[in-house]
């Protein structure tokens, strides 16, 4: 039975709730309904308790404020001409290094491209994770995901350090977040308490509209084998999506031109220990990621590199070999800058006239 609330006690828990009657609410035990009667109650007796004052919220619609933590809804992003490098649910595990994940960091050191866009799930967390493990298998700590996350991350912030990056955020990504919500809501507003605050360099949106030709969000608008043409058809323009794991490309031509909609696959290993939820399966799932080509502000191409049993492949080219030691992995930044200071006549990488150089690794991570 909820405690009954003098007049006095309610007055100093709207004023200590900032206004809201949603806080009010969680406080007192009160349902909704029932803290804006006392509130009314409350007026007839000459007291007047001011509501706070209406702010947009991340749906850009006017309500109750939280902390500067939401993420926008949508991003309106203008680029003229260049490329857009697309990876995709990684999920980021500890002493896993993939050759997708090797094969793009060198993609985007040779080539620079415009912009980096993660298209989510770059971080796992499957000891926060709402399903429960399977039997007793050993799972990361959260700390030792976000340090994996943080590292492969930063070898793409140093391999192509003048690209746009943003970060659209995933399923997998919320989870961070919304375990210390449901959890420790008291600490709303702290630093560390949102993923954003660990990959500083990064814009984070959950929708990207580049031009009003492009979208990017880590969910498909329509799921399925083909949810790549289904999601550009439905959406009315090219669209670019993750969380399938797919790796496809599917043009739509119709009456205005060409559309492109784009699977961006995973950097992930299929067989990674990341997905032993699927029981040794790992059909339907393919390595790799998505380049996207933009011409005066239109979409005119979209791309993908593969990875197979002997390495990633784009544009028929081989960027990363199966057969090197795992030690030839993307160094830390901490080590390229060490290597820098030794060798002071090397220049930060520039855009090469040629494609892709060939790099090779260990492919027991294909």
């Amino acid at each position: 039975m909820t405690k009954r609330i003098t007049d006095d006690e309610f007055i100093r828990f709207w004023r200590s709730s900032g206004g809201s009657p949603t806080i009010v609410s969680r406080k007192t035990g009160l349902s909704e309904s029932n803290v804006y009667s006392r509130r009314r109650g409350l007026v007839k007796k000459g007291v007047v308790l001011k509501t706070q004052p209406l702010t947009k919220n991340s749906s850009g619609l006017y309500g109750w404020a939280g902390s500067e933590k939401q993420y926008p809804l949508e991003r309106n992003i203008t680029l003229e001409n260049g490329r857009i490098l697309c990876i995709s649910d990684a999920h980021y595990w500890p002493g896993i290094v993939t050759t997708a994940h090797v094969a793009a960091v060198e993609w985007a050191k040779q080539e620079q491209p415009e912009m980096i866009a993660v298209m989510g799930d770059m971080f796992d967390g499957a000891t926060v994770s709402r399903h429960p493990p399977l039997g007793w298998e050993k799972l990361p700590r959260v700390i030792d995901e976000l340090d994996a996350c943080r590292q492969r991350i930063s070898e793409f912030e140093f391999a192509s350090p003048y690209s746009m990056k943003v970060w659209h955020i995933g399923n997998h990504d919320a989870r961070f977040d919304r375990c210390l919500v449901g959890n420790a809501s008291q600490y709303e507003g702290l630093e560390g308490f949102s993923i954003c605050d660990y990959f500083k360099a990064w814009e984070f949106t959950y929708l990207s509209n580049i031009n009003n030709q492009l979208g990017l969000r880590h969910r498909p608008v329509n799921g399925g084998v083909h949810s790549a043409y289904n999601s550009a058809m439905k959406y009315g323009m090219s669209y670019a999506h993750g969380h399938l794991h797919q790796l496809k490309v599917s043009p739509v031509d119709n009456a205005t031109g060409r559309l492109w909609g784009v699977d961006c696959g995973h950097l992930a290993d299929p067989k990674g220990p990341q997905f032993a939820y699927r029981e040794g399966l790992s059909i339907g799932a393919c390595s790799g990621f998505a380049v996207i080509t933009l011409y005066r502000g239109m979409v005119v191409d979209a791309e993908i590199c593969t990875v197979n049993q002997f390495g990633a492949f784009f544009r028929g080219e081989m960027i990363v070999s199966c057969e090197q030691s795992a030690e030839d992995e993307p160094a830390s930044p901490d080590k390229q800058n060490k290597a820098h200071a030794e060798s002071p006549s090397q220049s930060q990488p520039s855009k090469p006239d040629s494609h892709t150089a060939l790099l090779e690794v260990d492919c027991t991570t294909v």
